[in-house]
């Protein structure tokens, strides 16, 4: 049996559409793809000749002879010609998700309506507002771009303004989501088409796309720089290419937002390198190996998210850091601090989660930053950023629950350095948005200081995080890391790494220290804590 992902669309001739670049798409991203046909298209960058739908013994049997051979690991689904196969496909879906091997696979529906010629010809007989019902309780994510939301929701688009627009983005969503769907993403590359009414607001040179998860309170705004800005150039398939990486990452194991982080900077990528005439081009393959750092999107979590992006363009970021993080240890008080002052460390951070009462966290805070001064530390305050320009800390550090777009306003003017914490790609993309002077990158292992609401990275992720990253923020791996894995986590490119119990906990914390400091200084153990680990290390019986 062969595992891959299932595309269930229609067929465009020319291969830039439809099926064909789906199955292009997954195996770019190193997937096996299947298809099964829902209508044969005869279209062209003019117009559309002809749409034929399968009839339904064929499209049954094309599903019995993909699944008799294969397993299914994501379902993309793309053109739906008529309302029979729509009933067809909502069948199968439920087959899907009451076999207990298939019940959580995605499931992505892209739901075209037509073509993207110059004419915009209707492809579909369907009913969406029905099809909705019937599709999206057993689908993991719909992806309308925002004609097709607006037209399947019959909501109008205000863009009147960027709080009307993306109220208007909050409504469609709703609608889609009383209709059954758990994660919505609103495809914003049209926007253009209605920006004349947004006034001396047309943020013509970006595309918004908006997302709602069923875990997530509040939205995820992504947005990137539009390709073709000055010479406008139709790429075909974009929507194709965009669900079938979107399913594709998904079945990776990505969640949602992540997924969607990866495939905007595929798609950026793909349309980049599109290939054929001046007014319209292709989607080419090998896609997935020339993406680069520029190709990422943006992320932010508030309606300030176009100010935000504008901002960002203008602005160089948080202060940069006097030197290196190197090792980077974690503190729950001032007499740790002291200590680890002491001991020769040069960057640390005060982490005070529950102080006994508000007069004791201040009185931590400024002996910290007092100690820190004396010795020349990189010392940065978690959460308490109020405090900590009050105090004139060197820096702060937030998680991603913690940042306002105020509050870092505030650090910004005081001139206070700052730190972020990621957790995935969509964190990330958080963070260079705001541009802090370092990005935390964890947990790369299970940690023992607290619950995490994400999966452990692990050092192949932490790889590709510094491939992207390394050129333009300063790093550090945190979570888990150990004298027994820190080989592992340098062996990524990592040069700085933050601890809390590697050496709050150890028994000899100035022993541990040097110990670690060679580590980062040599990418490698010492010999003599590269014996002590093999004298303690289990051996199996």
């Amino acid at each position: 049996m062969v595992y891959g992902i299932l595309s269930i669309a229609g067929t465009d001739a020319n291969g830039s559409a439809g099926l064909l670049l789906d199955n292009l798409v997954i195996q770019d991203l190193k997937m096996c793809a299947f298809g099964v046909v829902t209508a044969v298209t005869a279209q062209d960058k003019d117009q559309v000749y002809c749409v034929v739908s399968v009839d339904e013994d064929l499209f049954n049997d094309q599903l019995c002879s993909v699944l008799s051979n294969n397993k299914i690991s994501g379902v993309k689904i793309g053109l739906i010609p008529n309302n029979k196969i729509v009933k067809l496909i909502a069948n199968f879906l439920k087959e899907l998700r009451e076999n207990p091997e298939t019940k959580n696979i995605p499931v992505v529906w892209d739901p075209v309506g037509s073509a993207s010629a110059p004419n915009g010809e209707c492809l579909t007989k369907v009913d969406f507002k029905k099809a909705c019902k019937k599709l999206l309780p057993y689908v993991t994510v719909v992806t309308p771009n925002l004609v097709e939301a607006s037209k399947i929701s019959g909501i109008e688009v205000n863009a009147s303004g960027s709080e009307n627009y993306l109220k208007t983005l909050k409504e469609m969503a709703k609608f889609f989501k009383k209709s059954g769907a758990k994660n919505v993403i609103i495809k914003g590359g049209h926007l253009l088409d209605y920006s004349a009414q947004m006034g001396r607001e047309r943020y013509t040179w970006g595309v918004l796309d908006y997302l709602e998860t069923q875990d997530s309170k509040e939205p995820f705004y992504f947005i990137h720089k539009r390709i073709g800005q000055k010479s406008p150039c139709k790429v075909h398939g974009t929507g194709c290419a965009f669900s079938s990486a979107l399913c594709t990452f998904l079945s990776y194991g990505y969640n949602v937002e992540d997924a969607l982080t990866q495939t905007k900077a595929y798609i950026t990528r793909a349309i980049t390198d599109a290939i054929g005439t001046e007014g319209y081009k292709y989607i080419r393959m090998q896609v997935m190996q020339n993406i680069q750092f520029q190709d990422y999107p943006l992320m932010g979590r508030s309606k300030y998210i176009f100010p935000a992006a504008e901002f960002n363009r203008d602005d160089d970021g948080f202060d940069k850091l006097i030197r290196p993080l190197g090792f980077y240890v974690i503190a729950d008080s001032s007499a740790w601090i002291e200590r680890l002052c002491k001991a020769g460390v040069k960057t640390m951070q005060l982490r005070i989660k529950k102080p006994k009462s508000q007069e004791f966290l201040e009185e931590e805070i400024i002996k910290s930053v007092e100690i820190a001064k004396k010795y020349d530390v990189q010392l940065f305050i978690n959460d308490y950023w109020e405090l900590a320009i009050k105090h004139k800390a060197y820096g702060v550090h937030l998680g991603q629950d913690d940042i306002d777009y105020e509050n870092l306003l505030a650090i910004k003017i005081a001139g206070l350095r700052l730190g972020i914490s990621t957790h995935g790609y969509a964190e990330i993309a958080r963070a260079m948005l705001i541009k802090p002077s370092y990005i935390a990158l964890g947990h790369i292992f299970p940690t023992q200081t607290k619950e995490m609401p994400s999966n452990p990275q692990g050092t192949g992720r932490l790889a590709r995080y510094v491939k992207l990253l390394e050129n333009n923020f300063e790093l550090v791996a945190i979570g888990g890391i150990k004298l027994n894995n820190v080989e592992s986590v340098l062996g990524t490119g990592i040069k700085s790494v933050a601890v809390i119990t590697a050496i709050t906990k150890d028994p000899d914390p100035e022993a541990a220290i040097k110990e670690w400091q060679y580590a980062l200084t040599n990418g490698r153990l010492s010999e003599n804590a590269a014996n002590a680990l093999l004298q303690t290390e289990v051996k199996p019986e």
